[in-house]
């Protein structure tokens, strides 16, 4: 499983179990745990900024930049290293998720990557249902908007 770093927002949830919803975008949070990635009107606010992203994946870490831009209309993320050479392009817009890359395995699903960004940076009510359904907890901590506080978030199994 993918777990990225956007320093931006505190989440936390625990696992119960698990409800499937419909065939939109999914993940799963842990083994039982569904997370259908969430449409692109919940996010809490418009955002067109750098990010700098920390992931693991089959046993490799990756450290990189990413310029996000994200609107009720959709997302697109640019990832490039730190002397700015391209590592892929990701999009969800209209329930899809699109990624290209040369640098990430083909195997890598970018919906991890999306929905880390929605743990991150979506309306916390909206995400608390949305986990509630697949059989999970959610609280926040701090102020929301957390962003753009430097408050890197938290997941417990």
């Amino acid at each position: 499983m993918i777990f990225f770093v956007f320093l931006n927002s505190m989440v936390f949830f625990s696992s119960c179990a698990s409800t499937a919803r419909n065939n939109s975008p999914y993940i799963y949070l842990t083994e039982s745990s569904k997370f259908f990635l969430l449409p692109p009107e919940g996010i809490g606010k418009p955002l067109d900024m750098a990010q700098y992203v920390s992931a693991s994946y089959g046993g490799q870490d990756y450290f990189f930049n990413a310029w996000v831009k994200a609107d009720q209309t959709g997302m697109e993320m640019s990832l490039f290293n730190e002397l700015g050479a391209n590592m892929g392009d990701l999009s969800y817009r209209d329930g899809a998720v699109h990624f290209s890359s040369s640098v990430f395995p083909a195997s890598l699903r970018p919906e991890y990557i999306v929905a880390d960004f929605q743990l991150c940076f979506y309306d916390p009510l909206l995400l608390r249902r949305s986990l509630e359904k697949c059989g999970l907890s959610f609280e926040t901590s701090g102020q929301y908007p957390a962003y753009p506080s430097r408050k890197r978030p938290h997941h417990r199994n």
